[in-house]
């Protein structure tokens, strides 16, 4: 994945198990996390629904998850696009203060510090170069 050099994204390896991927990242803005997806579904060739942005923020300043294109969101009964893939994304964007500074000492006393997590559960589908998945994906704007 060709993240530009400004993102710092790192795998947080003490909270990440098997079909859950936890990424920690120096993203600070909504702007700066929908690059960032771009990115990412250009390089997993997947793309994503949005489920939900809650508003009500106390602790976050940005909060927002995605379902894989291939779950049942937005799916008639007999769509061929609805696989059941369950796969999530979820990205959320920590306040920084002392006491979010105290609980998440590891990632938010750097240098850079890393306020974004990034939550990714595995597909239950191929995704790259699977043609099958592929076919599925929606016509960019730009082509």
């Amino acid at each position: 994945m060709n993240i530009p050099s400004e993102y710092v994204v790192e795998k947080d390896k003490k909270l990440s198990k098997d079909g859950k991927l936890i990424l920690r990242a120096n993203f600070t803005s909504k702007e700066e996390v929908e690059e960032w997806l771009q990115i990412y579904k250009s390089s997993t060739s997947t793309e994503w629904i949005i489920k939900d942005e809650p508003k009500d923020l106390k602790k976050l300043v940005f909060h927002k998850y995605w379902l894989c294109q291939l779950s049942k969101l937005n799916k008639s009964k007999n769509s061929k696009r609805d696989k059941g893939c369950k796969s999530r994304l979820d990205i959320k964007i920590k306040k920084i203060n002392k006491d979010t500074v105290k609980n998440d000492r590891f990632f938010l006393k750097r240098e850079t510090p890393l306020p974004a997590v990034i939550t990714i559960t595995q597909h239950n589908h191929k995704t790259k170069g699977c043609f099958e998945t592929l076919k599925y994906l929606r016509v960019a704007k730009d082509t």
